[in-house]
């Protein structure tokens, strides 16, 4: 799988369960994870 379709299949999951992204911010969220 591609591993752009993977960040957007994690980001969809994590949108599903409610956890916060901050793509503009170094504290917290998904986007520290990516």
């Amino acid at each position: 799988m591609p591993a752009e379709t993977v960040r957007q299949a994690f980001i969809l999951a994590a949108l599903e369960a409610g956890v916060p992204i901050n793509d503009d911010e170094d504290r917290g969220g998904i986007s520290s994870l990516l």
